[in-house]
């Protein structure tokens, strides 16, 4: 029996997943799902009606897509409140950790809340939200959902709801330097805001959890870091907040540097240091433009730095540091308005000195006429043909009639546009009995431009798949598309290091009706020209 125990455990511990159920169920994890109400029209106490939760999250995900959240909640729809939660018993067997309370303040009549959590980093391989890839109940990775349906509580007019409602959860647990981001939406409202979390180290969090019930010694606080939230859903700025220091810190205030990631050097700059003084848990950085960004959040002292560069004897400050992306300006509608004033004085800059050089060229160029008019009138012109035809070969795929007929099509342009003699199969083993690999061969070193036609089939092809042959003779992409690629890749190898210069033999083209999908993300990395048609045969036949 204690061997069948034993084994049981390990059983457990080798499934992550299973044992933070087992974990929430330790320390009690305590939700919140329930509205307050009472008779309208009259004085009497509210009474709580509770709503459901749905902890499944394949169910949960499922009701989700069902809606579609067009925008972020505004401070008037939600407030989220977020705050730690250390677990630490040293006499059971139970490593300590950090559970997150998430507490959602709706100051709207909801009719369903989601809260969804999602991994952006995670350096601890334990942190089994961001490094189980795979559920094997669901065959896929699906990021946790919680569902808070209030469908159920009653919504007439004999019924008066009272709001705010709270909408509590608080069994998500958090690891030391993990990356998170918690997605909150609502319905009917169809909005969804977005909120990244992050914590230092569990134990500089909390230095009380390094203690055992048998050390009489105090805590050391001298390391500690606070729990960071980042709120970038405002339109004019984002929101740095912070959970609380405890009492025994006597901290007064918190400093929050931002940092701008610089291209293409990619080193960063100082976009601001902000001081936040308790009681306040927060501040808001106005007027941030696009970009990514570190942000540092510390307690300042005499007797270290956030920057070592090397030193030995300086010690960095312990810290709390997160990485974000913004994709959008976040603008104040003043700074914008200054933005835009700005930039309208460069253009009007810029083209009343564009004026002026173009009069100045203008008076240089009437200069030179008048000087020189007699010798510029008595030269001849001479015409001369352009007697050279550049030799074209077209490699395709038969994805259908259709589309070869397109392809023959763009062979006659050529020739009657660009005075180019076109090689097509089509056209060369209609009436002939040599062998198309032949062919293909001989038009390769023969030819002076190669333009390969990226579609559907091209795509099925580079994936592997043989074409349905539906001529009497085979499809010769393949063929042709190799001895393309060995061509290039020779060129290549022979042109200087650091290159920029495009391979102008080579061309990648592809019609209007052919999705972007075809084209293999790898051909757009080569130095060759790139072309849509039918808007860029313009542009083809000056290439050629």
């Amino acid at each position: 029996m204690p061997k069948l125990v034993f084994y049981c455990c390990l059983l457990l511990a080798a499934s992550n997943w299973p044992i933070r159920i087992a974990w929430g169920a330790a320390v009690q994890c305590e939700t919140e799902c329930r509205a307050l109400v009472r008779p309208k029209g009259t004085n009497s106490t509210f009474s709580p009606v509770n709503c459901s939760l749905q902890l499944d999250t394949p169910t949960c995900k499922n009701t989700y897509h069902k809606y579609t959240f067009d925008r972020p909640c505004t401070d008037a729809e939600l407030d989220m409140r977020i705050s730690p939660r250390p677990w630490h018993k040293p006499e059971t067997n139970i490593e300590s950790h950090v559970l997150l309370n998430l507490t959602m303040v709706v100051h709207k009549r909801v009719l369903a809340a989601f809260l969804e959590l999602e991994c952006l980093h995670a350096p601890n391989a334990d942190d089994t939200y961001c490094h189980d890839q795979r559920r094997p109940d669901w065959d896929r990775m699906i990021w946790p959902c919680r569902l808070f349906d209030l469908h159920e509580v009653p919504d007439d007019d004999q019924t008066e709801l009272h709001v705010p409602i709270r909408l509590a959860y608080n069994c998500f647990r958090i690891y030391g330097l993990s990356q998170y981001a918690f997605n909150v939406s609502l319905v009917p409202q169809m909005c969804r805001s977005t909120f990244l979390v992050t914590i230092p180290d569990q134990y500089r969090l909390h230095p009380e959890m390094t203690k055992h019930p048998s050390d009489d010694g105090e805590v050391d606080w001298s390391d500690w870091s606070p729990l960071l939230i980042l709120d970038t859903n405002p339109s004019d700025g984002i929101w740095v907040r912070f959970a609380a220091p405890p009492a025994e810190m006597f901290v007064k205030k918190l400093t929050a540097h931002l940092f701008r990631k610089t291209t293409p050097t990619g080193s960063f700059e100082t976009v601001s240091i902000e001081s936040i003084t308790l009681p306040d848990t927060g501040i808001k950085f106005e007027n941030v433009a696009s970009g990514s960004y570190v942000l540092f959040l510390y307690v300042e002292r005499h007797d270290c730095s956030l920057h070592c560069e090397g030193d030995s004897r300086c010690r960095i400050c312990p810290h709390t540091s997160l990485n974000f992306t913004l994709t959008e300006n976040r603008y104040t509608t003043q700074w914008h308005t200054w933005n835009v004033f700005v930039s309208v004085v460069k253009y009007v800059a810029f083209a009343a000195m564009g004026i002026l050089v173009l009069m100045a060229m203008v008076i240089v160029g009437l200069i030179l006429y008048m000087r020189h008019r007699k010798n510029i009138i008595a030269r001849t012109v001479e015409e001369v043909e352009l007697t050279w035809r550049p030799k074209v070969l077209l490699i395709y795929s038969d994805d259908c009639a259709q589309h070869s007929a397109v392809i023959a099509e763009l062979g006659r342009f050529l020739e009657v546009n660009a005075n180019a003699h076109v090689y097509l199969d089509q056209w060369a083993l209609s009436n002939t009995a040599s062998s198309p690999n032949e062919w293909m061969l001989r038009s390769l070193e023969t030819c002076d431009f190669y333009v390969v036609v990226l579609s559907a089939g091209t795509k099925k092809v580079f994936e592997g798949h043989p074409l349905l042959r539906r001529r009497h003779f085979p499809d010769l992409f393949h063929l042709g598309v190799t001895g393309v690629m060995q061509e290039l890749l020779r060129e290549c190898r022979l042109r200087p290091p650091h290159s920029t210069e495009v391979l102008r033999k080579y061309l990648w083209v592809s019609f209007d009706y052919s999705s972007a999908e075809c084209i293999e993300p790898f051909l757009t990395r080569l130095p060759c020209t790139q072309l849509v048609f039918p808007s860029d045969l313009v542009a083809l036949i000056g290439h050629l």
